[in-house]
């Protein structure tokens, strides 16, 4: 039971649902001492001690941005563009190939 109120409590947490989740982690803490349970006990205290410091459990995505992202995008284009003449006959060549000097 109180490994069942830490996940609820990671849950929650994830959500910025803090209030539920010092609930959960409270209780998961309480059924643990009740039954000895040490280790279930110590995470549902880490739970609390980081809900206190409103930390979120899952990490946030940043979404890329800059020279480097635009660089990135740039070439998975590139990519998608070779993929989609890939039913030609043959592949293509590339423009230095075509160039007469």
């Amino acid at each position: 039971m109180p490994a069942v109120l830490i996940d609820l409590g990671l849950g929650a947490a994830s959500l910025s649902d803090w209030s539920h989740a010092t609930e959960a982690f409270s209780l998961a803490l309480e059924a643990a001492e009740a039954r000895g349970a040490h280790e279930e006990a110590a995470n549902a205290e880490i739970g609390l001690e980081m809900v206190g410091r409103y930390e979120r459990v899952e990490i946030s995505r940043r979404v890329p941005s800059g020279p480097a992202a635009q660089l990135a995008e740039a070439f998975v284009h590139s990519l998608e563009e070779v993929g989609a003449g890939a039913g030609q006959d043959g592949p293509t060549p590339p423009p230095s190939a075509t160039l007469r000097t």
